[in-house]
């Protein structure tokens, strides 16, 4: 008789050596454009908390990700808000590639005359964040 057990544990605040527990970057002059470094999985809301999980290429250990908005919401019921990961690197020359579970803190993008809003992640997916 053979039995074979696996086992893949995923640190909430790490993945590999990338720490997100960050709360979402905020900043109302900031104009979007996208990277194209990555791609997103899925996305989940638990509490406060968005998990992203995403595809990288080029990336390198060092790298750290900001999930950052404009601030500006769109108008519908509930309202719409465009979030973006923003890749900061010191380093230009990485060829690693890395599948990751990013973490942010979403409560900045609450609105506040709504008990909920959608998130529109990298203009291309969206979770309903109720609160």
């Amino acid at each position: 008789m053979f039995l074979l057990v696996y086992s893949c544990k995923i640190k909430e605040h790490q993945i590999g050596s990338f720490k997100t527990n960050s709360k979402v970057v905020v900043n109302k002059s900031l104009l979007f454009d996208i990277e194209k470094d990555h791609t997103i999985d899925t996305a989940y809301i638990q509490r406060d908390s968005i998990f992203i999980l995403v595809n990288f290429s080029n990336v390198c250990i060092s790298d750290t990700f900001e999930l950052v908005s404009n601030g500006k919401y769109g108008k519908s019921n509930p309202p719409i808000i465009g979030v973006m990961i923003k890749r900061k690197s010191l380093k230009t020359d990485c060829k690693g590639k890395s599948h990751s579970i990013l973490k942010f803190d979403i409560t900045p993008l609450r609105y506040l005359s709504t008990r909920s809003v959608i998130i529109n992640i990298d203009e291309n997916y969206k979770v309903k964040y109720n609160y």
